[in-house]
């Protein structure tokens, strides 16, 4: 079995929608839709992983708020943590480098959506209303 690797991702979420990007064609699961985020530094936590990432792959800027357990994925070659970290977009304009679409969907779009395999449980706890962050509206 590889080592494990750990990777955080963003929960973005505003107005009733989670923000969600396709992944590029040079990379592992291309064309298939993710919760943006990426690999752990060593000795960085996975709220400052996602504040790393959303800064760089995304131009966003975002307030980290809750972590959630990280769920376990494996597949030939990969052994995978995907730590889901609840996040506030708090500024930045929006600039995808690593992804070729992004969008805000509503909870019945997410699931005709086609999903890297470690997002789906992720998603599937975002919809069941799990999370406690409160629903940001247009006016913050």
């Amino acid at each position: 079995m590889p080592p494990l690797i750990q990777v955080a991702c963003a929960v973005i979420a505003e107005n009733g929608r989670l923000f969600a990007a396709r992944r590029g064609p040079s990379r592992r699961n291309a064309g298939l839709w993710e919760l943006p985020g990426g690999k752990l530094e060593s000795g960085e936590s996975a709220k400052a992983c996602i504040v790393r990432e959303c800064r760089e792959e995304l131009g966003l800027d975002v307030d980290p708020v809750e972590e959630w357990p990280p769920v376990r994925h494996e597949e030939p070659g990969l052994n995978l943590a995907l730590i889901p970290v609840v996040c506030r977009r708090t500024g930045g304009a929006l600039k995808p480098t690593e992804h070729v679409e992004t969008g805000w969907f509503e909870p019945r779009r997410l699931r005709t959506l086609a999903w890297s395999p470690a997002d789906i449980p992720v998603v599937e706890h975002w919809l069941s209303g799990r999370s406690a962050l409160p629903e940001l509206t247009d006016g913050r």
